[in-house]
């Protein structure tokens, strides 16, 4: 009732319905958030914010296939610079976040032919040099811990110590 009620005063702005699907992942309803994600989508289809969550869910859930495809068919929403103008900072932020959850599912999906995988790197490669170079650098940053964690759990002598370095993989 009350989010019909926010909705109603909103003017038509995805606001109330965005906020409200936030405070579901926040309190980890993570079914009833998705569902509002995906209202949105469906309602404002450039609206890059219900992509991320929708696709920040399905990574949450282990998913990371279908999460794969969900960043791909969000990339060409994420807007251009005007030429001889850099990107948005936040767009070059989206792009990073992207990068990282995109090797975070490489590494959960490590010699699988994912799909999505390919994908995605091909729908950044038509993006600017900025956004690709963005993309890249939370695909390093990940990969880097990744490495750290591997190479400690390889180095470890002690099982429990390799037991806690896993579980923090």
């Amino acid at each position: 009732k009350l989010l019909r009620q926010a909705e109603s005063l909103s003017s038509g702005e995805p606001d109330a319905k965005l906020a409200y699907a936030l405070l579901l992942v926040r309190a980890i309803q993570l079914g009833d958030a998705q569902r509002q994600f995906e209202e949105l989508k469906v309602q404002y289809p450039n609206l890059i914010l219900a992509h991320q969550g929708s696709a920040y869910i399905q990574f949450r859930q282990g998913r990371h296939l279908s999460g794969l495809v969900a960043l791909a068919e969000m990339i060409p929403l994420i807007p251009e610079p005007k030429p001889g103008q850099e990107p948005k900072q936040s767009d070059l932020d989206v792009l990073t976040w992207v990068g990282k959850l995109r090797e975070f599912g490489a590494t959960q999906t490590e010699g699988r032919d994912v799909p999505g995988l390919a994908q995605l790197d091909a729908a950044v490669k038509k993006r600017s040099p900025a956004m690709q170079k963005a993309y890249e650098a939370g695909r390093a940053a990940v990969r880097t811990q990744y490495e750290k964690y591997s190479s400690d759990i390889a180095s470890s002598t002690d099982g429990l110590e390799e037991s806690r370095l896993s579980m923090g993989q």
